[in-house]
């Protein structure tokens, strides 16, 4: 399937929003983003609700040479989370 783009103007710069799925993994009732970090923090600039995703490991899945939940708990730490709601003005509700 060919990505589809969609341009937004937002202050004067275009962002370029791709229509291809993020892939995600599912781990311990989290989604927790493996590819498309940049896709996701695009539409959230851009005001989107939602965008498409695809669950491509759980728990014990192996992704990225490791099982999904090692990743996930190696790639999160405070800081990260505190950066990520920082930049994009919102609180993750299970993090208060």
């Amino acid at each position: 399937m060919r990505s589809q783009q969609v341009t937004i103007q937002q202050e004067n710069e275009p962002v370029a929003l791709s229509s291809d799925p993020i892939e995600v993994a599912f781990v311990q009732h989290r989604f927790y983003v493996l590819n498309g970090h940049h896709r996701l923090s695009a539409a959230l600039f851009c005001g989107k609700r939602w965008i498409a995703g695809d669950v491509v490991a759980q728990e014990a899945d192996t992704v990225l040479g490791a099982r999904a939940l090692d990743v996930a708990e190696a790639s999160m730490s405070p800081s990260r989370i505190y950066d990520w709601e920082d930049a994009h003005k919102f609180l993750f509700s299970w993090n208060r």
